[in-house]
């Protein structure tokens, strides 16, 4: 999964004709961000081109 040409982790969807991504939050040290209830990871979108390139044995 590309972003901008930069390889992306924790991505949960991605969408190459409208141009963005949705992923896991991560600080500085690249630990998860939690909510302020502590309940689950917070999401962010972000635009950009986006390409996403399925290992062989993915394709139908």
């Amino acid at each position: 999964m590309l972003l901008d040409g930069v390889e992306q982790t924790g991505v949960l969807t991605a969408d190459e004709e409208r141009g963005y991504i949705v992923r896991y939050c991560r600080d500085a040290a690249g630990r998860f961000f939690l909510n302020e209830d502590r309940t689950e990871v917070v999401r962010e979108q972000v635009s950009g081109a986006v390409r996403v390139d399925l290992p062989a044995r993915f394709w139908a």
